[in-house]
């Protein structure tokens, strides 16, 4: 019994930790947006939103996010940002 609490826990911590790097970015706009995440090292990925959705970025420090002319730095601590009028919001 003791077992099955420990290994539970330790499962659910384990989740906990590798949700803590995750970013969520909420399109609140009706139409899709494309964001660009651009890593400290340089690489770039793309990711699509369409209306209503929502997507999560792995943040680490030194990864922005920029979506048209707006741009924001995400770090381990950013929880989430929104998409409102084309633009990216806290």
């Amino acid at each position: 019994m003791i077992t099955r609490i420990l290994l539970a826990s330790g499962l659910a911590a384990g989740l906990l930790v590798s949700a803590a790097n995750a970013t969520t970015v909420v399109n609140t706009d009706n139409k899709p947006h494309t964001l660009t995440v651009t890593f400290k090292n340089g690489h770039k990925q793309h990711l699509a939103l369409a209306g209503h959705h929502h997507g999560n970025i792995k943040c680490s420090d030194g990864t922005s996010i920029s979506l048209g002319k707006s741009s924001m730095a995400c770090h381990a601590n950013t929880a989430k940002l929104f998409i409102k009028g084309g633009k990216l919001v806290m």
